[in-house]
């Protein structure tokens, strides 16, 4: 059975809450379904909005108000013309456990050969892909220590997570119509980021 991941506190807290009405969450989380169910995952074509209407059990003028929206705060790429659907950022959070499975054995390398176009390339070991995995971005290894390697992989995914929200806090911080426009005032902004690396740390502690 297929399923995809669904972080709480970046539901709860993160910008989707604020970029999108209650009914566009649904359909939002209708269109992550959509995509994990594809091969390869992270993208979805449809016959019609009719038939998306009829599968998601709501209208095609709320999907397609839904999906504009979606390609406005880049969630997703849209071609109305050929109807498919490209979620943002699937790679980078959705296939984070596929992405890794390979290195979660130190030391042991694999060989993998990609299906389209038979190009086949050794995997690194763990230790040496191990910033690549983090995509740690410029400047923030020095708000944040290092995740622990020997922390299970549920745990660093969390950590990852919440270094992904305050990064996205801190651009949010850089854009005052953005954060206006949610009702935040420029030191409520503050204080979550604050907040947010504060969690951060606080969990590095506690699973030390």
């Amino acid at each position: 059975m297929k399923w995809f991941k669904l972080y709480s506190e970046k539901w709860l807290i993160g910008s989707t809450r604020w970029e999108l009405t209650l009914e566009e969450r649904a359909i939002w989380t209708d269109f992550l379904a959509l995509a994990s169910l594809n091969d390869p995952p992270g993208q979805f074509s449809y016959h019609s909005l009719k038939q998306l209407s009829d599968q998601l059990k709501a209208s095609t003028k709320k999907i397609e108000k839904a999906m504009k929206k979606f390609v406005e705060f880049k969630k997703i790429e849209a071609d109305f013309a050929a109807n498919s659907v490209v979620i943002a950022n699937w790679k980078k959070y959705q296939s984070e456990y596929s992405r890794q499975k390979p290195y979660r054995n130190p030391g042991k390398q694999e060989k993998v050969c990609n299906e389209v176009t038979g190009e086949c390339v050794t995997k690194l070991p763990l230790e040496e892909r191990r910033r690549e995995v983090e995509g740690e971005e410029e400047g923030e290894g020095e708000d944040f220590p290092p995740i622990p390697d020997n922390l299970a992989f549920n745990i660093q995914d969390q950590l990852k997570e919440i270094r992904a929200q305050y990064r996205e806090m801190k651009r949010l911080r850089e854009n005052p119509r953005r954060y206006q426009s949610r009702g935040f005032t420029k030191e409520e902004v503050d204080r979550e980021i604050a907040r947010i690396r504060k969690s951060y740390c606080q969990k590095i502690e506690d699973f030390k």
